[in-house]
This record gives C-alpha cells, structure tokens and sequence, in this order.
C-alpha cells in the first residue's frame, strides 16, 4: 500500500463542550440526589440487585467528571 493511501490529514475539529442528557441518566441523577446509596435491603428482588450493583461499582461520581465544565441540557 502506497503511504499516501495509509496516512491522511485530518485538520481538528472543535467540539462545543455540551452534554446532552437522556431520559436514562437524568433519572440516575435524581434517584442519587433523592436517595443517595442506601444499605438497607429491597423487598423487590430487581430494585435489590439494582442497590447490589450500585454499591459494587457508583455510576453517578464517574459521570458527574464527565460533565464536569460542560454546559448540561436536557432536549424534549
């Protein structure tokens, strides 16, 4: 292969720094701020092994970094 077919110029492209939020993560963030992380146990065995997974691995500090400095929306 010829090098001008394998290497390519790609000039930078400035992304605005915007997060847009779906329906999935504003309810991430709304049950932590209502509830935060909780130790006592779910009758419901979905909701308990939810609670489980929460406490093995946060999603809300990892996502909360990713926003960080960005302008946050939510669109309809």
């Amino acid at each position: 292969m010829s090098q001008s077919a394998v290497s390519k110029t790609y000039r930078a492209i400035e992304v605005p720094a915007i997060v847009n939020l779906d329906t999935s993560t504003l309810i991430v963030l709304i049950t932590e701020l209502c509830n935060g992380v909780t130790d006592v146990p779910f009758s419901n065995k979905v909701v308990e092994r939810m609670r489980q997974d929460e406490l093995k691995v946060q999603t809300v500090p990892p996502m909360l970094e990713f926003m960080e400095g960005k302008e946050v929306v939510a669109c309809k």
